[in-house]
């Protein structure tokens, strides 16, 4: 599996590389009124409004700083409804690609059930780095409005 590291809160996060669309520098988002914490505003790339999530904020509790390395992570959505077709992260600086075998995947522990978008703990030789589950991000009452409400 290839897998896109990126550190949050100067811990090291992942995706998956083939939900990886594109990598962006962090831009200024158009912010959204009343929006849920985490939810840091909305993208235009290729002429779609594209949800942004601070990372920083859904794994650390506080905003992800602008720094010359803040990126934002282009994801698809493989979500079962696909009501957003592209999904933006919000991360402090992207490492590397890094090809993990399967043994390397261990299933993650139990108290991670409160934490719904963190997925499998990949083990390599610089430590244990968490999967970031994409598709379940978003909780799905907010990902619907979202679908909804951009054009």
């Amino acid at each position: 599996m290839l897998l896109l590291v990126f550190h949050v809160a100067g811990a090291p996060y992942a995706v998956e590389a083939t939900r990886v669309v594109e990598v962006v520098p962090r831009l200024d988002l158009r912010p959204l009124p009343h929006a849920p914490e985490g939810l840091a505003g909305l993208l235009r790339y290729r002429r779609q409004m594209v949800p942004v999530i601070d990372l920083g904020i859904v794994l650390a509790g506080t905003p992800s700083p602008r720094l010359l390395s803040t990126r934002i992570v282009l994801v698809d959505d493989q979500s079962p409804a696909r009501s957003l077709p592209v999904l933006g992260l919000i991360a402090e600086e992207v490492q590397d690609l890094r090809n993990v075998a399967d043994d390397q995947v261990v299933s993650p522990p139990t108290m991670f059930g409160q934490n719904p978008y963190l997925g499998p703990i990949i083990s390599t030789e610089d430590g244990l780095i968490p999967l970031i589950a994409v598709e379940r991000v978003l909780a799905e009452p907010l990902r619907r409005c979202l679908a909804e409400a951009l054009p």
